[in-house]
């Protein structure tokens, strides 16, 4: 989970879209009376592989997402800027995990309301392989 908030808020694409910049992306839940734009970031499914090669664990950790906006566009705009950091990422050390690769493996869209608020959400699942 580190690696991928790091990532987010060190994406310049990212951070100039939301409201508040770097400190809009959350872990698990924004900040009550957070406006948006704003992201949270889940992590779902953690699996464990054993590279034959090497002889090194790798991890394979799932993250959602999830991209709150007041317009659609808008949340196209920011969920296209968090597939081009994540689904593209360099391969390196970020915030101490080393990773390998990412990519998108999902991508839905949805109007809701909260709270009498009505939002855009886009919910995208990514992949990233981490050295254990």
């Amino acid at each position: 989970m580190k690696a991928v908030v790091h990532i987010l808020r060190n994406a310049a694409g990212v951070t100039t879209l939301l409201n508040g910049g770097g400190n809009a992306i959350y872990v698990g839940h924004a900040v009550q009376d957070q406006e948006p734009p704003y992201i949270t970031v889940e992590s779902s499914v953690i699996d464990n592989y054993l590279r034959k090669d090497s002889g090194r664990d790798l991890i394979k950790e799932s993250y959602d997402v999830f991209i709150y906006s007041r317009s659609y566009g808008e949340s196209k705009a920011i969920a296209a800027a968090v597939e081009s950091a994540l689904d593209f990422v360099t391969p390196g050390t970020y915030n101490g995990q080393v990773v390998s690769s990412g990519r998108l493996v999902a991508e839905e869209s949805q109007s809701t309301i909260e709270e009498n608020i009505h939002y855009w959400l886009i919910t995208q699942r990514y992949e990233l392989m981490l050295n254990a």
